[in-house]
């Protein structure tokens, strides 16, 4: 899919002398706030490129959604003309689509002129990219039911909604759905298609649970009113069962047998379980014992570290011009969300500007001091740090319900829901048309 008003450049452009680069890798929530905040600050004398392997933003939290229900996919997938506050032609800002592989540090001292580099995929080939700071925020890998990445794809539109229609189709296709997985992902699934399908036309959708509490990291309440309502649903719930074997028989019926030992008959089965972080290009940093899909260990600042912030001072090592933001990152075990990712960014890209304000208020050029010295005079000289804050998440209950947590408590909502869940404020946020979404 090409237009001309969306395009991604297919490589950075050569910088200006003298000009330094903060890479951001990965555009979704944690990248696509910090992409905002650092082009709005940033001085001249730094550029942002982008790395991000999708042509439009993945709005993922609708994913389940439409997977189930039909006529709104391409409202999941959101381009990034306006991703630096303006058009990218002219902007000396870069996005590049590409796939990134590793990551090979820059010098630790911010007058070191040493930068990283960073080594990505891009159309079959191998390609590298200079960076004076990082901010890493390559989030997590998704679970099958909603990862379209799982097979050969290209990253563009036309493929995504080609991918979460075949989704839904399956869904459409099957009578009886195992749903394994009971975090919001799992819930949300099974409750969509509860609602969705009903009378004549009502799946079989069991729902299973590893855990005996539904939503385990949340209240009792939450659990509660949750199981409640997927009951009255027609949803069959097990909890404390998780999936032991899985087989497909010679007529294409496949078997789901579980810990306990009953055995289930399933037409689809989705998977729902857990985030894995996608970390795996830090390993030339963090050495060969860095176990892919970790989370990776941060200092407050967001800085990385080699090890836990825990560990024997003598054993860590920080890497000072990284920073990571999102669900890549242990974060003090913050709650995996959007919310969180966005903060975690907005510290990280603060940080960044102050390392850099810091080095220039010395500086001989009268720009660059003189931007500094408002820089620090507004936001201070001491980095931001980040404290994980209560749990805050709402999860949808079938097309129009809802129930979330914050520190307000927990609050159940009848009847606001829309089908597209109201997507529509990301674009108008982005500053799109809303005559775009097909583009």
């Amino acid at each position: 899919m090409t237009h001309t008003k969306h395009q991604i450049r297919s490589m950075a452009t050569e910088a200006e002398p003298g000009l330094k680069t903060v890479l951001v890798a990965g555009g979704s929530y944690a990248g696509h706030e910090a992409v905002r905040i650092l082009s709005e600050t940033l001085p001249e004398t730094h550029k942002i490129v982008l790395l991000e392997r999708n042509s439009h933003f993945n709005h993922v939290y609708v994913f389940p959604r439409y997977s189930v229900v039909d006529g709104h996919t391409h409202k999941a997938f959101i381009p990034y003309t306006n991703i630096f506050g303006s058009s990218l032609e002219g902007s000396r800002h870069d996005l590049v689509q590409g796939t990134l592989l590793n990551i090979n540090p820059p010098a630790q001292t911010s007058r070191d002129g040493e930068s990283g580099i960073a080594t990505f995929m891009q159309n079959n080939e191998e390609k590298s990219l200079p960076f004076d700071y990082l901010v890493y925020a390559l989030g997590s890998y998704r679970p099958g039911s909603i990862d379209l990445w799982k097979s050969a794809y290209s990253g563009n539109k036309v493929d995504g909604i080609e991918n979460v229609t075949e989704i839904r189709k399956s869904v459409e296709a099957a009578k009886n759905i195992v749903i394994v997985g009971s975090g919001p992902l799992g819930i949300e699934f099974a409750a969509d298609i509860a609602d969705h399908y009903t009378g004549a036309e009502a799946k079989n959708v069991t729902l299973l649970s590893s855990s005996v509490k539904l939503l385990p990291k949340l209240k009792d309440e939450v659990h509660e009113r949750t199981y409640e309502w997927l009951s009255q649903h027609g949803v069959n719930v097990l909890l404390g069962e998780r999936l032991a074997e899985q087989s497909q028989d010679a007529n294409g019926d496949i078997n789901v047998k579980t810990n306990k030992g009953n055995t289930i008959q399933a037409d689809l089965v989705l998977d729902c379980t857990g985030l894995k972080a996608n970390t795996a290009p830090l390993k030339p940093i963090l050495g060969d014992n860095w176990l892919d899909q970790t989370p990776a260990w941060t200092n407050d600042k967001l800085q990385l570290l080699n090890v836990s912030p825990d560990e024997d001072p003598n054993k860590i090592r920080s890497f000072d011009k990284i920073y990571i933001a999102g669900d890549a990152g242990h974060a003090f075990g913050a709650h995996k969300n959007g919310a969180n990712a966005r903060e975690q960014a907005g510290i990280a890209s603060r940080n960044i500007c102050r390392q850099i304000a810091i080095t220039q208020q010395q500086s001989t050029n009268p720009e660059s001091s003189s931007w500094a010295k408002k820089f620090l005079a507004e936001n201070g000289e001491q980095p931001d740090v980040y404290k994980p804050g209560p749990i805050s998440i709402k999860v949808s209950l079938g097309l129009k319900d809802a129930i979330s947590q914050g520190a307000y408590g927990v609050a159940y909502r009848k009847g606001e829901g829309r089908p597209d869940m109201n997507v529509e404020k990301h674009w108008i946020k982005r500053g799109l048309s809303l005559d775009e979404m097909h583009l």
